[in-house]
């Protein structure tokens, strides 16, 4: 298990990547055929499955800021994520068993993986193990999707914050 240290709350609060609208997420994702496609949260999630995009890996908790999410999200995610990994991993935690499941979705290139307790780690291992190319979408609380393009930087950047943790 490891543990988001103190030092670095302020750095995971600030996105990974480009902060874009609902429709400046769809038009750049209709842009780019056979990029895997990784969504992190329900929200995000939701947006994508409502207008008819389908990621490839979707990673969800059934919460939007801890607070369940209502009837209709949690029935599109449950019926487009039937088959979800189940794992426990607390707010501020990446435990051994999220990271196993994130890496297993990513070598399968599909799937999802439902989060008791807190989903939001999960970028930061989405980050370190997808594929160059693949792209990483979650949301920033209220401001937007975040669009983040797996390179060799973002790998890079993601195993120094992964190697602070405690």
């Amino acid at each position: 298990m490891k543990r988001l240290p103190e030092k670095l709350r302020e750095t995971f609060a600030r996105p990974f990547g480009q902060i874009l609208t609902e429709q400046q997420v769809l038009s750049k994702l209709a842009g780019m055929t056979g990029a895997l496609v990784v969504s992190v949260g329900d929200t995000c999630s939701f947006a994508l499955l409502k207008n008819n995009v389908n990621p490839d890996i979707i990673i969800y908790d059934l919460k939007n800021a801890r607070v369940p999410v209502s009837a209709e999200v949690k029935s599109t995610l449950e019926r487009y994520c039937p088959h979800a990994i189940r794992v426990q991993s607390p707010a501020g935690v990446i435990t051994g068993e999220l990271e196993k499941a994130v890496k297993s979705v990513l070598r399968a290139k599909k799937g999802s993986v439902f989060v008791e307790g807190e989903e939001d780690l999960a970028s930061l291992i989405v980050m370190l193990h997808a594929q160059r190319g693949a792209v990483l979408l979650y949301g920033q609380p209220g401001e937007g999707i975040v669009f983040v393009e797996i390179t060799l930087e973002t790998k890079k950047t993601a195993q120094s914050l992964f190697k602070q943790f405690e």
